[in-house]
């Protein structure tokens, strides 16, 4: 009987041991200078971003929010990365000039938000084009609004399913006839990028001026950067720069990826390519 009185007193001995080791509660006159101190410090949600055109002519307004208080969203307008030391949002911006957007948000209890941006373009000195021909049509499900699309000089949304996208699994030439023949030095092509539904950014575009007679000249070139696994859904400009050129009409031809690359749950199969805007300009 003893020995068993023993071994009760020892149980209790340890437990009380154990119940000291295990306590988080921290005693009263410490203070908890952080959330993360002894829970994780949850992230801000992403602000949402709104620009009212993002191809325009004279100026567009680009909106922010996040309902929360105390969150302070600040910006910059170069396409550096926003810190606590950027410019505070605290109306609409008015925006004049082509440039990128980025905004983060802001809380001294919590972490900051991921990045939002966009890139707006002043199409000022984009020259009017009369009439576009392309040579494959596009996939039954992505027609645009037709060929019009290429040239209304309305930029789409990530939403790729809107009449503001044609949709290809092939390369695209596009024939484009100015109002009438202009100098221009240079041509932007807007696509999109958004791997996870299968759709690349070309792999190539080039440009050639067609004179009277239907001859062909290369103004230029250029190839594109294959995205990678981690890469993030965005709208994308591609620029194209030559000596000045009197034009009045040109051949557009943007290569499409022959095939999805060995990273990606689709490869070997044909990429998706979307197109909503081509820009002929003088800069």
């Amino acid at each position: 009987m003893r020995y068993y009185y023993f071994l009760c007193l020892v149980v209790l001995v340890s437990c009380a041991s154990s119940i000291q080791k295990v306590s988080t509660v921290p005693p009263q006159n410490e203070v908890i200078e952080k959330v993360g101190d002894f829970f994780p410090a949850f992230q801000l949600g992403t602000p949402v971003l709104k620009i009212e055109r993002t191809l325009f002519k004279e100026k567009t307004v680009a909106t922010l929010a996040l309902r929360l208080p105390e969150v302070t969203i600040r910006y910059t307008l170069d396409g550096s990365e926003p810190t606590q030391s950027s410019q505070p949002y605290g109306s609409p911006i008015t925006l004049t000039k082509s440039g990128q957007l980025k905004a983060k948000a802001f809380h001294a209890n919590y972490q900051s938000s991921e990045t939002v941006a966009a890139t707006f373009r002043n199409i000022s000195d984009a020259l009017l084009v009369e009439s576009v021909a392309i040579d494959v049509p596009p996939h039954q499900n992505y027609t645009g609004s037709g060929d019009q699309t290429l040239i209304d000089q309305i930029k789409g949304e990530r939403n790729f399913r809107t009449p503001r996208w044609m949709g290809f699994q092939k390369t695209v030439t596009a024939t484009l006839k100015l109002s009438q023949a202009k100098t221009a030095n240079q041509l932007t092509v807007s696509t999109l990028s958004d791997t996870d539904s299968w759709i690349f950014p070309p792999a190539s575009i080039a440009i050639y001026a067609v004179n009277e007679s239907g001859k062909e000249q290369l103004l230029a070139e250029k190839s594109i950067e294959t995205p990678t696994k981690d890469s993030s859904p965005m709208l994308q400009f591609h620029t194209l720069r030559f000596t000045p050129q009197t034009l009045s009409v040109v051949k557009v031809v943007v290569k499409n990826y022959a095939e999805i690359p060995e990273w990606h749950a689709g490869k070997g199969t044909p990429s998706w390519l979307f197109l909503d805007e081509m820009l002929v300009e003088n800069r």
